[in-house]
């Protein structure tokens, strides 16, 4: 059994603004009058300067992904994927108070799952399909500022069928039974740095 991976790439256009506080909570509230808006706010993360930290909202998915004949106790090989947001970042300070922000972010979510036949036995095995995104992004926040990156436009199509009209004679034929639509979701992120300082006990 042959391991191979298929990858389609793409570049697409991300945005990245630096706000001040009050823009930063105008935006927040316009988001929170919207119904279809998801707000979520992720913890507080304490870093010392040039220190390096991560924040993940994330779930470990296992598929079978491939077989081993030559192994009769265990002929699965499993891969495990990883699904959901990954931010990682270092911050280092600068003059007047700012903060460099090098920021790293994946976005990964389970598209579909297949299901393939493989070995001598017809054994079945998984077939994942993984979109995913990876920003890299470096900017000086001045003192007080935010960093907003946006752009992961998203487009979900999904099919909802009507069973009502399959119990009807006739009158189901003239009408189709299934109905497709497509829904953009865009993601938005608001990352604030702010230096703390230390009290001095030595006295």
């Amino acid at each position: 059994m042959v391991s191979a991976r298929k990858v389609v790439e793409s570049q697409e256009p991300v945005f990245a603004e630096t706000l001040t506080e009050a823009q930063k909570k105008t935006l927040i509230q316009k988001f929170q009058e919207d119904a279809r808006s998801n707000v979520m706010f992720a913890p507080k993360v304490t870093l010392f300067d040039g220190q390096e930290a991560t924040v993940q909202d994330t779930i470990q998915r296992p598929f079978v992904v491939g077989v081993t004949p030559e192994d009769k106790n265990n002929p699965a090989i499993i891969r495990t994927f990883v699904e959901g947001t990954q931010i990682m970042m270092k911050t280092t300070m600068q003059a007047g108070g700012a903060v460099r922000l090098d920021l790293q972010i994946r976005l990964s979510d389970l598209l579909d799952v297949r299901t393939a036949v493989a070995g001598p036995n017809d054994l079945k095995v998984q077939v994942p399909q993984i979109r995913s995104s990876n920003i890299q992004l470096s900017a000086v926040v001045p003192a007080g500022r935010c960093r907003a990156i946006w752009g992961f436009e998203d487009e979900i199509t999904a099919t909802v069928e009507r069973p009502f009209l399959k119990g009807v004679p006739y009158v189901s034929r003239m009408f189709k039974n299934t109905a497709t639509g497509t829904m953009s979701q865009d993601t938005l992120m608001v990352i604030t740095p702010q230096v703390l300082e230390l009290a001095d006990n030595t006295n």
